[in-house]
């Protein structure tokens, strides 16, 4: 646990990093075309790694647990995280009701838009889009629609080319139940973290 907790702080950290050199620039430095297919020759391909999120109702200390995931940079512009649990979700949304019906889907892919920033180091935002599940809770079928953060600075990604390691983070923002907004059933800021090595 002391590992999965100092790698979620080092995304945490790295976020600021990223915020300063790719966005507060007064001119920020844009990529060419040419460039980006360069950086995403360093990233592409499957990578293994662990999927970090908080858990409230965790025992131990940093309050964090951990699930194995796959994921695949596709291209230079888009990326899929071929098995997002539902556990981020179970463990941080406030309707028992909603949260238990969640804990018995599968896994979903996660498709998601990426814009490389910079390539040395090379850093990326990292755009997902919505989840959506079907499911019953209280005796009805509902429609529920998860939606992440885009476009800001704590969903990011980047690359350590030594080690073929990425690191990712996305941050969950907000809950649609049957096409209706429910700001209620989730506080806070619930960043998750990918950590993992390219797959040879």
């Amino acid at each position: 646990m002391k590992i999965i907790r100092s790698i979620f702080l080092a995304c945490c950290a790295c976020a600021a990093v990223t915020f300063t050199s790719c966005i507060g620039n007064d001119e920020p430095t844009v990529l060419t075309k040419e460039q980006k297919a360069a950086a995403f020759q360093q990233i592409k391909g499957n990578y293994t790694g662990k999927l970090v999120y908080k858990n409230p109702t965790s025992t131990t200390a940093s309050k964090l647990d951990s699930v194995d995931v796959k994921w695949e940079m596709l291209t230079d512009s888009t990326m899929r995280i071929n098995n997002f649990p539902t556990a981020p979700l179970v463990k941080n949304i406030t309707n028992k009701e909603i949260s238990a019906a969640l804990a018995t889907l599968p896994p979903q892919a996660l498709n998601c838009m990426i814009d490389i920033r910079k390539s040395d180091p090379l850093l990326f935002t990292v755009n997902p889009k919505p989840l959506e599940y079907n499911t019953t809770y209280e005796g009805k079928a509902h429609h529920l629609k998860i939606l992440f953060y885009i476009n800001i600075s704590g969903s990011f990604g980047g690359y350590i080319p030594a080690k073929k390691r990425i690191q990712i983070q996305i941050v969950i923002a907000s809950v649609f139940v049957d096409g209706k907004p429910k700001p209620e059933l989730i506080k806070g800021y619930i960043p998750v973290v990918l950590d993992g090595k390219r797959e040879k």
